[in-house]
């Protein structure tokens, strides 16, 4: 007879697995933001594909948790797939609701010159959600591929 392996209850078990895996990656983007708005953006060509990678793995953390969360294998791809999508895009909403706080802040502490940074972050949202998206669903079908 099959026994369930047992797991320690923490706080963040009771949120869905794409959610946990965000918050995890979201201690990344947080570092990435910072210095990106240090830098006046000036670093963004560097730290975009970082992002990216930030996005692919909080994917493959999704799937991961969601197949941990199951305890088996018999997950269709097109649900891992999900959470992976899912996961990616809460971490370009995270991302992004960094990146208006640290350009406010940036904004009260040089009398409105990180006004700037606004205009970007209307320019670019949507179509960082989108790739947050798919780089998330990338990273959830290649977990699912290679290691599941």
């Amino acid at each position: 007879m099959y026994h369930e392996p047992y797991r320690s209850q923490g706080p963040l078990d009771s949120l869905p697995a794409m959610a946990r895996a965000a918050l995890f990656a979201w201690v990344g983007i947080v570092v990435l933001q910072i210095v990106n708005v240090l830098t006046v953006g000036v670093s963004l060509v560097i730290f975009y594909p970082l992002q990216a990678l930030l996005y692919i793995a909080s994917g493959a953390l999704a799937a991961h948790f969601a197949y941990e969360d199951v305890y088996q294998r018999d997950i269709p791809g097109s649900d891992i797939v999900r959470e992976g999508a899912g996961s990616g895009l809460i971490l370009s909403v995270l991302s992004w609701i960094t990146y208006a706080v640290l350009i406010f802040a940036l904004g009260l502490f040089t009398l409105g010159a990180g006004w700037l940074g606004y205009i970007s972050f209307l320019v670019c949202v949507p179509g960082d959600l989108a790739v947050g998206a798919l780089l998330g669903a990338l990273g959830a079908w290649l977990f699912h591929r290679f290691w599941a």
